[in-house]
């Protein structure tokens, strides 16, 4: 039978019959044991794959061999689970040596940012490559990386140099050597070499599905509020649609529709805010904190405890957000289709909210990345660092350029055929006309199948680098390290590096319809006072969140091992989030106001605020009133994203 599904190409099938026969102990030979291994990474499971593996070489049902244990090194680096892939490979090198062995080990101690063990594997795979390898220049590349990042300047100068003499390295070798030559090098690799930590792994537990173990599949049930909304009548993109029980949260009658935009607005000109006559129904402050308590995030709640003078002026909730129909009829025709064959590999959806009927939090994350934010937008905007004291705040200038592929209603793409999800392009400076740095981003909706592609044009250097994938807690440009790169758009980038609990929904006082801080009554020297952002320009709002508790998985690191996240039920933006350290403190908590864009139909945070409450500090981008307003759906093509193009336009600043 299974055979049967594999010539019809059916590989899923295929492995349901092969796993039920095992289950039944059908399986007798060590091939048929693999075929079930083999079958069960090809649909996407290579954690489970690799587990039953490492049970059946364990129960000597599979020969302990070198082809067994390559196929499990594989499996390990498929799955991105490092921590057991590094022993697999350093077995394999040890009993059979071989070039391209020692590049992967390479590349996975590259990938960890351990650059003296990256190095040694490096010299052993030019050692035992061939001469006319015709990835030969590509492996000196590395090896000049990882002793660059070494702070071994001289020793990585002549790497490079072995690269410049050979085909597939000339080109970048090139440009590596100018750098290392102009005399800034030596400085940047002492100071990254000397702020650059250790890595612990913690264990990993193996999965016990396949191999007949029993394995805790969680206690609950659907988590709490799961099954009272998947049966309740729901928005087109799947928010509760009815009120609250107190009625202090509306019923959504389709958003803010163009009969209720201010009159005073036309197209091209700033936000007008449609709610400029409501006042606040209350204001939270320390002395009535109690009174509120149920109802707001650990972070608010961080910020009154710091700050005894810290206030939330709290107004009428209006649930403002609408999409376009074409993105409410993607939504409804993605339930059941949109899948998720591992956290960074999404298939089968369309257009549309992925998965408007979530059951996991990994796939709430996903509604917030392909969220519907216009076809293209074009923006410039402000952010700053504020200190504690009166020190007057740090200003930076960022362009950005977005040409969207998933959720583009004019031309929405097959994630069949195009696996990216958006182009992006952003720069930045210290006045408007001005370009210190810029970025090109390939963002993928498979990241297995094709990793981020991100090239960049380095302060002063008037070249394009591309450089390996980046994310995760990387510092953002002008922030001063108070925010790292996956902290953009509240969060962005992969979701390997932690375990998505969805906790469930909550009502809690969020900023929302935040058109004050953007319709330019306020400068931006009134928004940034010292301890916190201005409290009196702000709006917050009673609204339904989804709750969804991220915590570091076993063999991954980052400088925050576990996060909350808040995401608006009317518009899949994240809108809090509570970054712990590792042991369990609160450290940065971020705040997102969202800005429903009426004229684009689109919802997006503007500003964001992001607090360090260790050190005082606060970090704020998406600054937009002293700035010319956003730019939707203005003609854009692919080819302008395009490295090359990008390069000779802004590679000569």
């Amino acid at each position: 039978l299974a055979a049967l599904q594999l010539k019809f190409g059916d590989k899923a099938r295929a492995a349901a019959v092969m796993e039920l026969a095992n289950r039944l102990g059908f399986l007798k030979t060590a091939d048929e044991r693999l075929r079930l291994v083999t079958l069960t990474a090809q649909i996407g499971a290579p954690f489970e794959a690799g587990s039953l593996l490492q049970s059946l070489i364990d129960r000597k049902q599979v020969a302990d061999d070198t082809a067994s244990r390559k196929l499990l090194a594989q499996l390990w680096l498929a799955a991105r689970e490092d921590s057991l892939a590094l022993p697999a490979l350093q077995t394999l090198v040890k009993t059979a040596p071989s070039a391209a062995l020692y590049s992967q080990l390479a590349q996975l101690h590259l990938d960890r940012d351990e650059y003296g063990e990256a190095a040694q594997a490096l010299k052993q795979a030019i050692a035992l490559g061939k001469p006319d390898d015709k990835s030969r220049g590509k492996t000196w590349l590395a090896l000049g990386f990882a002793q660059y990042q070494q702070a071994d300047v001289d020793g990585a100068l002549a790497s490079f140099r072995e690269a410049d003499k050979l085909a597939d390295g000339h080109a970048s070798a090139s440009e590596w050597i100018k750098y290392v030559e102009s005399g800034k090098a030596r400085e940047q690799a002492l100071q990254a070499a000397s702020e650059r930590g250790g890595r612990d792994d913690d264990q990993v537990q193996l999965s016990g599905r396949l191999s007949g173990d029993a394995v805790a599949l969680g206690s609950g049930g659907a988590p709490q509020g799961v099954a009272a909304i998947a049966s309740g009548k729901l928005t087109p993109i799947g928010a509760d649609a009815s009120g609250n029980a107190d009625g202090t949260i509306p019923a959504w009658t389709g958003g803010l529709q163009r009969a209720q935009w201010p009159k005073t607005f036309h197209a091209g000109q700033r936000l007008a805010d449609p709610f400029a006559n409501d006042k606040p129904l209350f204001t939270i402050t320390a002395a009535n904190l109690a009174q509120y308590r149920n109802r707001l995030s650990a972070g608010h709640l961080a910020l009154f405890a710091k700050y005894p003078d810290y206030r939330m002026p709290v107004y009428a909730s209006r649930r403002s957000v609408a999409y376009p129909q074409a993105i409410y009829d993607a939504s409804r025709a993605n339930v059941g289709r949109a899948k998720l064959t591992g956290s960074d590999e999404l298939t089968g959806a369309h257009l549309g909210v992925p998965f408007p009927q979530p059951q996991s939090g990994v796939e709430i994350m996903w509604n917030h990345r392909t969220r519907y934010r216009g076809n293209t937008l074009i923006t410039q905007s402000t952010q700053a660092v504020v200190r504690p004291n009166d020190e007057a705040p740090t200003y930076l200038k960022q362009t950005e350029r977005i040409l969207f592929r998933y959720g583009n209603t004019r031309d929405p793409s097959n994630l069949a055929d195009d696996n990216i999800l958006l182009y992006y392009l952003t720069w930045f400076g210290k006045s408007r006309g001005d370009i210190d740095f810029v970025a090109l981003v390939h963002e993928t909706a498979n990241s297995l199948k094709q990793p981020r592609g991100i090239w960049v044009i380095p302060p002063g250097i008037p070249k394009m680098f591309r450089v390996p994938p980046v994310g995760y807690d990387q510092p953002f440009p002008g922030s001063e390290g108070l925010m790292f790169l996956d902290m953009i758009d509240m969060y962005n980038g992969a979701f390997d590096r932690y375990v998505w609990k969805l906790v469930g929904k909550r009502e809690l006082y969020i900023p929302y319809n935040s058109y004050r801080l953007s319709d330019g009554r306020y400068k931006y020297a009134q928004l940034l006072t010292p301890k916190f952002f201005n409290p009196a320009a702000a709006r917050y709002e009673l609204h339904r969140v989804w709750q969804i508790e991220a915590t570091e998985r076993g063999g991954k690191r980052h400088s925050f091992g576990t996060r909350t996240f808040y995401v608006d039920e009317d518009s899949w933006n994240v809108v809090l989030v509570e970054n712990e350290d590792h042991d369990g403190r609160l450290w940065r908590f971020q705040e997102g106001h969202l800005l429903p864009s009426y004229d684009a139909q689109a919802a997006n945070c503007a500003p964001v605020v992001t607090y360090d409450l260790k050190d005082g500090r606060y970090f704020v981008n998406r600054l937009f009133a002293e700035d010319p307003p956003a730019q939707f759906d203005v003609p854009m093509r692919k080819g302008e994203f395009m490295p090359g193009n990008v390069r000779a336009r802004y590679g000569r600043f």
